[in-house]
Formats: structure tokens, C-alpha cells, sequence
């Protein structure tokens, strides 16, 4: 991984191959070379590591969560949420898998259930707190409005950010 920081992808590629010929029943050394294949956006790849490595190492967390981002990555969503759900089970300081739960939540309209999802992930590690992203996903308040008409004679439309939810407003 120390190649790939220091931008060096196409080495840590080689290298991680290299530790998984020399010892091929390493779940560190398939995660390892999942991620760095991730990093040279050759996703296919990536599942594949992650996938070997989930197989060798199925209570690790680590290797369910990157599993999920190369599945996610491959358009392949409906396998990502019980990936994320078994990390958490493994792992429930996995913030950051109970905030991605929380959005799939929010997107399949499931209000409370995100909410909840949310605040795991919060308590779990305070710093999503000061995520904005988690304050506007986990509020329904926040809403775009539209301005029609003159600024004496209003008509408000309010979209909600999901779930299809309007509200009409009406100012004379």
C-alpha cells in the first residue's frame, strides 16, 4: 500500500501479485492486491481479490467492506448492502459502513431507518458528525426551492431532496 501513496500503482500491483504467488491462502495479501488494483481502476480485478479474500478470511470485516466498494464499482448495488450489513455484524465500529447503510437506506425512502443508521455511525466515530453530508441526508428538512413570479407576488415550490415529496406554497 506505501507503493500506491507514494504513486507508484502499476509497482504495488507487481509486488502484491508477487506476495500472493508466494503464499496464495493470505486474505491480507488478496486485500492487499484488491486495493491496489482498485487504485489502477481495474475493478474486475479488485472484486475478484476481495471476493478470495472474503472466501479465506469470511469473519474479517475489512475484506466485506472492499468488497462492497468493488461491487458498487462494477454496478453491481443489490450485492453491496449485505457486505456492508456483514461488516457491521463483524465490525460494529465500522462507521463508515453504517453511514453507507444509512444511505442506501435514505435512498430506498426508509426515513427512520437511515436516521437510525446515521446516528450509529456517529456514535461510533464523532468526526461523522461534522460531516455535512450526514446532517442533509439524515434531515428531510432540507429542500430546494423554486421562486416564480415577482418578489411581490410569490408561488413557492419545495421539492424534497428524495423520495419524490413536493410541497406547494403560495404567497401573496
Amino acid at each position: 500500500m506505501v507503493l500506491t501513496r507514494l504513486g507508484q500503482p502499476a509497482e504495488a500491483v507487481t509486488d502484491f501479485r508477487k506476495v500472493v504467488e508466494l503464499d496464495s491462502r493470505s486474505p491480507e495479501a488478496h486485500l492487499n492486491l484488491g486495493i491496489a488494483l482498485a487504485d489502477q481502476f481495474d475493478l474486475q480485478s479488485a472484486l475478484k481479490e476481495f471476493t478470495e479474500a472474503v472466501e479465506l478470511a469470511p469473519d474479517a470485516p475489512v475484506p466485506h467492506y472492499n468488497r462492497r466498494s468493488a461491487l458498487v464499482d462494477v454496478q453491481r448495488n443489490p450485492e453491496a448492502q449485505p457486505e456492508l450489513e456483514t461488516a457491521t455484524r463483524l465490525d460494529p465500529k465500522l462507521a463508515d459502513a453504517w453511514y453507507v447503510l444509512g444511505i442506501i437506506a435514505k435512498q430506498s425512502c426508509e426515513t427512520q431507518k437511515s436516521d437510525d443508521l446515521f446516528g450509529k455511525a456517529v456514535t461510533v466515530d464523532p468526526n461523522n458528525a461534522a460531516d455535512p453530508s450526514v446532517s442533509w441526508l439524515a434531515s428531510d428538512r432540507r429542500q430546494e426551492q423554486l421562486s416564480l413570479g415577482s418578489e411581490s407576488n410569490n408561488a413557492y415550490v419545495r421539492i424534497g431532496p428524495l423520495c419524490g415529496q413536493v410541497d406547494l406554497e403560495l404567497a401573496l
